[in-house]
């Protein structure tokens, strides 16, 4: 073998047990799964990547499964990577130490099969298919004078391809805070479908010198909630991506991961829920990676490179300090928003309803947030975000935690003739990465959000100078 060349292997274990084994009530549709992708260049070092079929990952989980994986293989810490597929399907962040071990021990053993299953790989191919709003769409919507709505998925939803409806999840959560149903009622779809979207999908194999590949990566923004936990009911399942990536198993003789992109801001695109939609899909999108495989660029695999920075980002002000003081803060708005129905009914009323119950749930979201951060960090608010990128020859991955919006991807100057892609979950969430106009115009998404919008500017810049690092 070349010194120039890399060798690659891959492997999955199942890790359903990890999950099932606290819940007991859910339906398995299918299994979920730590897949990894082992790298490793003679005078570059080793790289190892997993892939959780999981929500998300807290940083300090993903920091001890790295540092495991690191040990097993003797490599550096930063150069293994963790990324959650979010599936919704069930939804789990924080692992007691048990879940934690069981999921260490799974991992250890996918990485080591990776390893053992390494082999000389000449060339990757990439490919990045613009899907248009086929598959996923932009899920805010501006309501009037009511601000931006988040159309979550399923409840009420309906797309004929210009207009979304949506709104039966806003109804139903804003009358479980007490808005009378006639005001409730007014909030009404379907709205234009005409956010900015990030409808590119990306695939990377890595070609052996008989033609064969010893393993591959897909890449797509979208929440993968058209048959979750959540949103349908109580199943274990790896929604779309599950399809997608055994579809591309299949067709090309290797193991797949999928890594999550930009999803903050996006939803699928679908008109039903449940395995039939999903199964649609998934195999939607393989079906046009199929089809479009002449297409695919050979690029060289001849160096591999990892750069690693933690940017300082301001945590939220109004971040309670405690759960105490989350508590405290939640009656009082509480209390406030109960004052506010007993009003008379002004203009403003199912606007001002809206922002206090968004508060609210902020409020109550921020208190299970305290768990993703570190005592010093929230008095300080303060936390120091890791930002990564991989070069595997001319490829660039871009690794951000927390769950991104797409619009930062409208900033970013990749090098010419290098493909780049944006990856969201990457070693461990700290909720949305949301811009400054996104925050300000409220939604759901704002409260989920801890991270001040004030630091997304420095993250963008980050990103820009590892781009161009060499």
């Amino acid at each position: 073998m070349g010194s120039k060349h890399l060798r690659i292997g891959a492997a999955s274990e199942v890790i359903t047990s990890v999950i099932t084994a606290t819940r007991k009530e859910y339906e398995k549709l299918d299994d979920l799964y730590v897949k990894a992708l082992y790298v490793e260049h003679p005078q570059d070092g080793v790289l190892c990547l997993l892939s959780y079929d999981l929500c998300e990952i807290t940083r300090m989980d993903a920091c001890a499964l790295r540092q495991t994986i690191a040990a097993t293989l003797s490599c550096p810490f930063d150069r293994v990577h963790v990324y959650c597929t979010h599936m919704h399907s069930p939804v789990t962040s924080v692992m007691d130490s048990n879940m934690l071990n069981i999921l260490s021990e799974f991992s250890r053993n996918a990485a080591i099969q990776a390893q053992q299953s390494a082999s000389c790989v000449e060339e990757a191919q990439f490919l990045r298919l613009d899907t248009g709003t086929q598959f996923n769409i932009n899920r805010r919507t501006r309501n009037g004078n009511l601000g931006v709505f988040c159309l979550m998925q399923s409840q009420g939803c309906v797309d004929n391809g210009t207009f979304v409806d949506g709104s039966g999840w806003v109804r139903s959560q804003m009358q479980s805070y007490g808005v009378p149903r006639d005001y409730v009622e007014k909030i009404q779809g379907p709205y234009p479908a005409d956010r900015p979207n990030d409808p590119y999908l990306d695939v990377v194999l890595f070609r052996r010198p008989d033609g064969s590949y010893a393993g591959g990566i897909s890449r797509f923004t979208a929440h993968p909630v058209v048959c979750s936990a959540g949103f349908w009911k109580k199943n274990v399942g790896r929604d779309y991506p599950g399809i997608l990536c055994d579809k591309l198993s299949d067709h090309f003789k290797c193991q797949f991961m999928f890594l999550q992109g930009p999803a903050g801001d996006h939803r699928p695109r679908h008109r039903d829920v449940g395995p039939a939609e999903c199964r649609r899909i998934g195999l939607g999108l393989a079906e046009a990676v199929i089809s479009h495989w002449n297409q695919a660029l050979p690029l060289p695999l001849n160096a591999l490179r990892v750069y690693q920075r933690h940017v300082p980002c301001r945590l939220r002000r109004d971040l309670p300090k405690n759960r105490e003081e989350a508590a405290e803060r939640q009656v009082n708005l509480e209390k406030e928003l109960n004052r506010l129905h007993q009003s008379p009914k002004k203009d403003d009323y199912l606007k001002q309803c809206k922002m206090l119950t968004e508060q609210i749930s902020y409020i109550g979201c921020s208190s299970s947030c305290l768990g993703y951060l570190e005592p010093d960090e929230i008095q300080s608010l303060q936390v120091q975000l890791p930002v990564s990128m991989i070069k595997l020859g001319p490829i660039r991955i871009l690794n951000m935690p927390g769950e991104l919006f797409s619009s930062l991807l409208k900033d970013i100057r990749p090098p010419p003739a290098e493909p780049t892609t944006l990856v969201s979950f990457a070693d461990g969430v700290v909720g949305y990465l949301m811009p400054e106009e996104d925050f300000a115009e409220g939604g759901y998404e704002f409260t989920n959000a801890i991270v001040d919008p004030a630091s997304f500017p420095a993250l963008k810049q980050t990103i820009q100078t590892l781009l161009y690092s060499t």
